[in-house]
């Protein structure tokens, strides 16, 4: 990967960033910096990361009808 022979998958560049804690921009672009540019924001607090968690445990029936839950409630945010 380092001479440019091969292009790492994105499954590979993922686990960099979880298990190194590394910037996704800075890995992606070559380590220059961007001031004013956050192509990824990838910050989650625990209690995403614990949605997303049980979310991933649920089976596809039960995900779409919480996906339609989560609609709703930001409809009625949007809407009230």
């Amino acid at each position: 990967m380092e001479t440019d022979k091969y292009a790492p998958s994105l499954e590979i560049i993922l686990a960099i960033k979880t298990n190194f804690g590394v910037d996704l921009e800075w890995l992606l672009l070559d380590g220059t910096e961007k001031e004013h540019t956050k192509l990824f924001v990838t910050r989650l607090d625990n209690s995403e990361i614990d949605l997303i968690s049980n979310f991933r445990k649920l089976n596809a029936r039960d995900k779409r009808e919480i996906t339609e839950i989560m609609k709703l409630k930001i409809n009625h945010y949007n809407n009230p």
